[in-house]
């Protein structure tokens, strides 16, 4: 089956394998840092969200904290899984354009901005950290 499944249907692009890619990316620590901020942070965001609603609508205070953390985990989850999806899509971009995806986890890549152009090449863009190349 040649035509792609999914949601996303990736165009495919004539790619020479022989060719060069520019392989310089942001570090390692930088991508870590990154993926693990956009799990831990709408975590944090959802339990805030969540205490202060179970707060609104109760005066009994032992309901806050298991109404925080029940949004702490739906918050983290929801980001998580979208963290990967976006990761997994990328990666195999990146595979495609003739880069060996190997040394970069799914969430790495998730974290990152990158993209593949229209000719088939892959572009590293700016982090929002200034770690890039």
């Amino acid at each position: 089956m040649t035509e792609g499944t999914g949601r996303r249907r990736r165009a495919d692009v004539a790619i020479d394998p022989h060719g060069a890619i520019n392989t310089q990316r942001p570090g390692n620590a930088a991508l870590r840092l990154a993926a693990t901020a956009m799990v831990v942070l709408p975590a944090l965001g959802g339990a805030v969200v969540a205490g202060f609603v179970a707060s609104l609508f109760t005066v009994r205070v032992d309901a806050v904290l298991p109404a925080a953390c029940v949004g702490a985990v739906l918050a983290g989850t929801l980001s998580l899984r979208l963290l990967l999806r976006a990761g997994r899509g990328k990666r195999e971009d990146f595979r495609r354009a003739g880069g060996d995806p190997s040394g970069i986890s799914t969430a790495m890549f998730g974290a990152m901005r990158g993209e593949r152009l229209p000719d088939g090449t892959w572009a590293w863009t700016p982090q929002p950290s200034g770690d890039y190349v």
